[in-house]
């Protein structure tokens, strides 16, 4: 149902439509020359060992398989939480909060000058 907040039981295998998705992004980005991320970001209720974690996990896997680079913010999420939960609690407010995006935006700034994809953009990044 487009439009509402109810979800919608489909009778598949949301495993399988991702991994294909991910299949098909790859191929769209290859035929047109653009370098794509796949981003995981992560809500804190993904942080824990429960089936949304699984579940993203699985679909990264499909995304590495389609040979998509992939971004995965949970390491760097899960350290924060574990050495300093006063810091993790202010990238959170159930969605992430303007620190939070702060986080996630220097953390692909790093990405993408450590792999050349841009040069010295982080300038602009100094000032959120």
């Amino acid at each position: 149902m487009i439009g509402n907040n109810k979800d919608r039981s489909i009778d598949n295998d949301p495993l399988e439509v991702s991994c294909l998705i991910m299949q098909r992004l790859k191929s769209v980005l290859a035929d047109n020359g653009i370098k794509g991320i796949i981003l995981a970001q992560y809500t804190h209720f993904n942080l824990y060992d429960n089936q949304r974690n699984k579940n993203t996990k699985e679909v990264l896997e499909c995304a590495i398989k389609a040979k998509l680079v992939v971004l995965d913010m949970f390491k760097p999420l899960e350290h924060i939480r574990k050495t300093n939960s006063k810091e993790y609690n202010e990238l959170f407010n159930t969605h992430m909060t303007a620190k939070g995006n702060s986080f996630i935006a220097k953390a692909i700034n790093s990405y993408l000058l450590e792999n050349g994809i841009i040069k010295n953009w982080s300038i602009f990044l100094h000032s959120i």
